[in-house]
This record gives structure tokens, sequence and C-alpha cells, in this order.
């Protein structure tokens, strides 16, 4: 079984807290950071990191910082949003360049829904440096939900934005809306222009497939592959998914 690490750093004055799992090769092909999604951890990353360390990648798993009780990592849900969460993956991309097991082989980001949405606007932002990028039914609507008034499976007035919107994972705080309100998402995502896939199932009742499609046509260099599955592919998908995914990264 490969070698698993855990690791703490700090991240805006929260202790954020992952672990790596150890490619089982001999010659490593890079780095994999896998983000989860809203309400999440990185136990649906480890599944995902697993298959990844047979192919000789190493996977990095965390939890982001002020995401719910399900978290490991410090921090206030009240606090968290979209542009944290990106704060914090790029705080951790600078941590995992600097250590010895990444110095070979490429850097790919990898994100599940929210996760695949920071993911996405964090290659945007670096380029060159992120080798590939894997999005698995990104949520690109959240900005669109947030203008309509709604977070996960809270309702809100989006021209009085409260406080606090408690939803059925975590309570937010005012910060979650405020963040993204005026984000346009994929005018933003485009710029990145390394290989991209994007899984998505056709049956996803929370993102609609139809955003991975809009992404796929600002993308230059991109593999959208839609398949039978809900938001999750907690009923159908995953092992379809798990495969499709690694025969990108092959």
């Amino acid at each position: 079984m490969e070698n698993k690490e855990y690791f703490e750093m700090q991240s805006g004055g929260e202790t954020l807290r992952g672990f790596v799992l150890r490619s089982e090769g001999e010659n490593t092909l890079g780095t994999v950071i896998i983000s989860h999604g809203f309400g999440g951890n990185s136990q649906l990353s480890e599944l995902y990191g697993r298959e990844l360390t047979g192919l000789g990648y190493n996977a990095v798993c965390f939890d982001f910082c002020s995401s719910g009780p399900m978290c490991k990592s410090s921090g206030d849900s009240h606090n968290m949003s979209i542009l944290t969460q990106k704060q914090d993956l790029l705080r951790l991309i600078g941590y995992v360049k600097a250590q010895s097991f990444a110095k070979e082989g490429e850097l790919i980001l990898f994100g599940f829904s929210q996760g695949g949405l920071v993911s996405a606007l964090c290659a945007a932002e670096l380029g060159e440096k992120v080798g590939r990028l894997v999005l698995v039914y990104p949520a690109l609507v959240i900005p669109d939900h947030i203008r309509s008034g709604r977070a996960a499976d809270a309702y809100f007035d989006p021209e009085d934005i409260p406080e606090t919107i408690p939803t059925a994972m975590m309570e937010l705080g005012r910060r979650y809306a405020e963040d993204v309100k005026d984000m346009d998402v994929f005018a933003i995502i485009g710029a990145y222009k390394g290989p991209v896939l994007i899984v998505h199932g056709m049956e996803d009742g929370l993102v609609p497939v139809d955003y991975s499609r809009r992404a796929a046509k600002v993308y230059g260099d991109v593999r959208l592959t839609e398949i039978h599955g809900d938001h999750g592919f907690f009923g159908a998908g995953q092992d379809l998914s798990i495969k499709i995914i690694k025969d990108f990264l092959r």
C-alpha cells in the first residue's frame, strides 16, 4: 500500500490539515492536488487519490479551512467563501511545490463540485505552472445561484444578503455570497490554456451539465465527458469517472 504522510500548514491564520498518498511506482509522473466539495472533506479525495497513485502520481488530499463540521482543518464556517478556499489552495500549492516529493513531474489540480470551481480559478491565475486540470461536476453555477438568492439548500433575498445563511451542512456567513455575487466565472477560467478534463453527470440536479458545456467552450484544450450520474455520483457514475480520469492522466 502507498505511503500516507500527514501534514498541516498555516493558511490565513487557520490550520489546514491533509495528507499525501505517495506514488506506488519508481518513476513519479507528478503530483495531483485534490480539492473536495461544499461540506465535504478529504474522504472522497482519498478514494480517487489511491487510484492515481497506482499510475505513478503522488496525491495530496486535504480539508479546506472553515469548511464545516466534517473537516479536520480549523476555522469558522461563517468565514468561508470561494475566495478564501482559493487562497487556501494557492497557499497549499506553494507548500507542496517546496516538498521534495513534488520536484519531479507536473502539478495537476483536481476538484470536485465547489472544489472544482476553486481549482479552475487557481489554474486561471497560475497558468503554465499547472500541468493539467481535472474538474468533476464542477460547481460553476455558484455565482448564478447566489445572484438568484440560493446557497446550497438555503434561500435568501439577494438584494439584502443576511449576515448568516443556514444550510443543512453548515451555517454560512454573508461573505460566502458577497465574494462571488459579481463573479463572471466564464470570463475568468478560460485564461488557463493547459489540458482540461471535465466529467459531469447528465442527471445532475444541483449543477446542470450545461455549465460544463459552457466551460468547454471557453477552454481551448478540453475534453468534456458526460456520463450517467447525479451530483456526487452517489447513485451512478463513480467507477466510470475514475476510469475516465485515469485514462486522461495515464
